[in-house]
């Protein structure tokens, strides 16, 4: 997607058609290079994951009534943790064992997404903190800290002079940041 903005950007204003074969090109790259993947996971998985399949186990470890927004941290929030995950977690191992990758992530969805829908509160929460906790993150050091909350603060402020300088390449970093 990043590639396909920059190009946009790139031949704003210019020739169409180079933009459009530009674009072309780079999805056939994308789709010949994803392709075999795919058919390998609808054989094996009996899903066409393209990518990644674990989001609705991503969202389950993340939103569940245990977690904290550090949950990294030793101590009591990582063994909540755990206990959430197949690789750590003895019963989630033996539910992701009997349904597979693909329906084992499918159930822990949608048990995540009512998790969300019914602490909306709780859900905001964990989003702001673990946003904040990754631009600044808190580190045993206070001047380490400090340090990067600068760094991030500065690196937010130069934003404007990269767009000003190649609004392509602000758009590729635009991208892989928020990506």
């Amino acid at each position: 997607a990043a590639v396909v903005l920059a190009g946009l950007v790139y031949f704003r204003g210019r020739d169409r058609v180079a933009w459009l074969r530009f674009t072309v090109v780079v999805g056939l790259a994308a789709g010949l290079t994803l392709t075999p993947w795919a058919i390998r996971n609808a054989i094996v998985m009996g899903s066409p994951v393209l990518t990644r399949s674990n989001l609705g186990l991503e969202l389950y470890v993340s939103f569940n009534d245990g977690v904290t927004v550090r949950q990294q941290d030793i101590g009591p929030a990582q063994d909540v943790w755990k206990q959430y995950h197949p690789m750590f977690g003895p019963e989630e191992m033996a539910e992701a064992q009997q349904y597979g990758e693909i329906e084992y992530n499918r159930r822990k969805l949608a048990t995540a997404t009512a998790w969300m829908a019914s602490h909306p509160e709780k859900t905001a929460e964990l989003i702001a903190g673990r946003f904040l906790d990754y631009w600044f993150p808190r580190t045993r050091s206070v001047a380490r800290s400090v340090f990067w909350a600068l760094l991030t603060l500065l690196g937010y402020g130069a934003a404007p002079l990269v767009w000003r300088a190649s609004k392509a390449g602000a758009i590729v970093l635009a991208t892989i940041t928020a990506g």
